[in-house]
């Protein structure tokens, strides 16, 4: 039988978490506010990809992405000193750096300020890029 996954503690944390290595520090330090912003973003990616009018294409690059985001979280998550199991390469910058220039590619360019909400997805996709502005 699987086990259940518990999303609490039930300890209580006092205005604290633990970072990867299980250094405490206060919620309100800047590593848990920064892996927390980028969850936040991931969190409404996944909301673009359970869009039953994405692509394929933008299913596939959104899910990249927030593989990218997760080790990212990872490395925000951990004190100096304690050993990562896996780091965003530069690989993964530049595979980004491609994949948003082929998508500004593929629109005319911009002469004007866009605003959100012409659409479900470029909607929900402005409000993960705001998240993390």
């Amino acid at each position: 039988m699987a086990k259940k996954t518990i999303l609490y503690t039930g300890q209580g944390d006092e205005g604290y978490t633990s970072l990867l290595g299980m250094e405490r520090v206060t919620k309100y330090d800047l590593r848990p506010e920064a892996y927390g912003t980028v969850d936040e973003a991931s969190a409404f990616m996944g909301v673009v990809r359970a869009e039953p009018t994405a692509s394929d294409r933008t299913r596939t690059i959104i899910l990249e992405a927030q593989r990218d985001l997760w080790v990212l979280m990872g490395e925000l998550a951990t004190p100096p000193g304690v050993k990562l199991p896996k780091t965003l390469e530069a690989d993964r910058v530049t595979w980004l750096e491609e994949v948003t220039t082929q998508l500004g590619n593929d629109f005319p360019p911009l002469n004007q300020f866009v605003i959100p909400g012409d659409t479900s997805i470029g909607a929900w996709l402005d409000v993960a890029r705001t998240v993390v502005r």
